[in-house]
């Protein structure tokens, strides 16, 4: 008398495969905790909105400081156009204009009080 003893591979398949899914859920589930542990540190050593300082431009001590002239006439010697580069509104013969740094062609602007 003769016995095999064969073993079954129809179970082995599929416990592979939920082997397989539960690791791959695993690793997400780690990978995805790293990433919001992270991104919660990050947002904690960001400095907060109200220790953030915004800038309102210059003071009005600086900005008198900005040399300025009188508006006679467009003349491309003192950089003055017939057009304020802030506000975009044409000059009056008379205005007070500030020369803005750069000076570039066209680079001043309505001097205001």
């Amino acid at each position: 008398m003769e016995l095999w003893i064969i073993p079954s591979f129809e179970n082995s398949a599929w416990s592979i495969m939920a082997i397989s899914f539960i690791s791959l859920l695993a690793m997400s589930a780690v990978l995805a905790t790293c990433f919001f542990v992270r991104r919660h540190r990050i947002r904690r050593e960001r400095p907060r909105a109200s220790h953030v300082r915004e800038f309102h431009g210059m003071s009005s001590h600086l900005v008198k400081a900005m040399p300025s002239l009188i508006f006679t006439a467009v003349v491309e010697d003192n950089c003055t156009s017939a057009t304020c580069a802030i506000c975009l509104e044409d000059y009056n013969v008379g205005e007070r204009l500030r020369v803005l740094p750069c000076r570039h062609s066209k680079s001043s602007f309505h001097h205001t009080q």
